[in-house]
């Protein structure tokens, strides 16, 4: 159809996927029609209008609903045919938005120069289920970082009148859809990683993106000795949102787990050099004591959907990528790009710079999950 029409949920009249013109754009993209009308109980704001603390139950009045579309429908219908002239629609159809939170609490609204305006909340996902998330506005559909809640309820499942909020974070689950494959490509340099356990030293790891920190304090928290120790480092260029990381997210260093707001490139280029000028200097001991095991770059230009952002997709630093890795070392990168052309290239490039290139295509469709060794 040329065009349709959505009902927003109820209660949510104020979240950037419905309120914000990058989300709205989204929806239309995702349509597939021409022209989306909104429809909202409530009417549509904007996040500066919404109180300090949003709390959201999903509508369950389905019934409702389809009378209110029973209703509005007559009108839909004049308002496209003198609106758009569209004289031949004899129907108007209804769009549906359709996710699996029930219950949303929001945490925490924060800016950043860099990355722009970010909310942190704790939901509750049908089936009992408590997530806290990361979403940026500039990209209002997408959950940037996403951890599981524990608490007493999480078992017998909330009432209306509980909150998440208090529960701790498992650190030991991953449940953001393209983690887990990053984390299976490890199995590529087990060979390295089990030298590092029979000497008994820790394998280096290096994650460049933060986020929420899932990624990081789960190699330092849940890899253990049977696979190999691993000291991490993680670096992100934002400091407020390592900030939102360490409050919300649990992201708080120990002795494997070093944080530091860097400049990702800047980072590796640093390492790489201070090993290729004899292995010494102040970017020595303030980053890594040693070659890393494996780098990890989960970075998102912060203006789309695509990743890795193209400064990190260039020859110069997969050049000193290679170069700050222990000989049967690895990179890892959460690849969303930006069309098959963009793809390939990126693969053309990684290649001519390293021995072999793997890649898993996570369930969702949307990212890959790239790997290149060092040596064979």
């Amino acid at each position: 159809p040329q065009c349709a029409a959505m009902l927003v949920p109820q209660g949510r009249e104020l979240d950037w996927i419905f309120s914000s013109k990058a989300g709205q754009e989204q929806l239309l993209a995702s349509s597939g029609v021409a022209t989306l009308i909104l429809l909202s109980r409530g009417g549509l704001g904007s996040e500066e209008q919404a109180p300090a603390l949003d709390e959201w139950e999903l509508d369950e009045e389905e019934d409702e609903d389809e009378e209110l579309k029973k209703f509005l429908g007559p009108f839909l219908l004049q308002l496209v045919r003198n609106k758009a002239g569209l004289d031949e629609i004899q129907e108007v159809p209804f769009a549906c938005y359709q996710d699996n939170v029930v219950w949303s609490r929001v945490l925490e609204r924060a800016y950043s120069r860099k990355t722009g305006m970010m909310l942190v909340e704790d939901v509750r996902l049908e089936g009992g289920h408590l997530r806290r998330r990361l979403r940026f506005k500039s990209l209002p559909n997408l959950i940037q970082t996403e951890v599981p809640l524990l608490g007493g309820d999480l078992d017998l499942g909330l009432d209306r009148t509980d909150s998440p909020s208090a529960c701790s974070i498992d650190h030991g689950v991953l449940v953001h859809a393209y983690l887990a494959p990053l984390v299976a490509g490890f199995s590529l340099i087990s060979r390295c990683l089990e030298s590092c356990s029979a000497a008994g030293d820790p394998a280096g790891v290096l994650c460049v993106g933060i986020g929420g920190g899932a990624l990081p304090m789960f190699l330092s928290s849940r890899m253990d000795a049977a696979v190999a120790a691993m000291e991490v480092v993680a670096v992100d260029v934002d400091e407020v949102v390592v900030d939102v990381a360490r409050r919300r997210f649990g992201l708080v260093p120990a002795e494997n787990l070093r944080v530091h707001v860097e400049d990702g490139v800047e980072t590796v280029r640093n390492i790489a050099r201070s090993r290729l000028e004899d292995g010494g200097g102040a970017e020595k001991e303030k980053v890594a004591e040693h070659f890393f095991h494996a780098i990890v770059v989960d970075v998102s230009d912060g203006s789309s959907r695509s990743c890795p952002p193209e400064e990190f997709a260039e020859g110069e630093f997969l050049r000193d990528a290679r170069s700050a890795l222990d000989s049967g070392g690895m990179l890892a990168m959460n690849v969303m790009p930006l069309g098959e052309e963009s793809h390939r290239g990126l693969l053309k490039r990684i290649g001519e710079v390293f021995d072999e290139v793997y890649q898993l295509e996570v369930s969702s469709g949307d990212n890959f999950a790239v790997f290149a060794l060092k040596n064979p």
